[in-house]
């Protein structure tokens, strides 16, 4: 029988630790893209000081495929009067308006939060999105000044 030595064994075990990782991050990337479509981790990401933009960009994407996004427009426009008519139509029921229960109150509350996040969503994407790096990190606030501050002296240079 082969005698197995200390440099096989620690080759063979490096093997199954690597083999562990791969099959770890898999398992993570996998869990992401669950997390990503089934929660609006995009909403933290948008507030994190430092987000990968293009991460963020593929945490929507993904979970709007499983979600129906928000009409917009419609009742942007409307006056508060208008909106509460529109209500009051969607929930009567022969005739009477139907006060909402605790559960139907709370998603409302859930889509108009939705609707507000998706549109600060996409404001924040047309942002930000002249600051994205190749890499997906967004210049922060003291390189945005420190770039426009650059400019301007060059500007002042060649004017005189």
């Amino acid at each position: 029988m082969n005698k197995i030595t200390s440099s096989k064994i620690k080759v063979l075990c490096f093997v199954f630790i690597l083999n562990g990782l791969c099959f770890f991050n898999a398992n993570a990337q996998k869990s992401l893209q669950e997390n990503y479509s089934k929660n609006p981790v995009w909403i933290q990401m948008m507030e994190d000081p430092a987000p990968n933009f293009y991460e963020a960009v593929k945490a929507y994407n993904e979970y709007w495929k499983n979600h129906e996004k928000p009409r917009e427009m419609e009742e942007e426009t409307m006056t508060d009067k208008e909106q509460m008519k529109k209500y009051k139509r969607e929930h009567k029921r022969d005739g009477q308006v139907v006060l909402l229960s605790d559960k139907e109150k709370k998603e409302l509350q859930d889509q108009e939060y939705i609707r507000y996040q998706n549109k600060r969503f996409k404001n924040w994407v047309l942002t930000v999105k002249p600051f994205v790096q190749e890499d997906g990190r967004i210049l922060s606030q003291a390189e945005i000044d420190a770039i426009w501050q650059k400019q301007q002296l060059e500007i002042s240079q060649q004017s005189k």
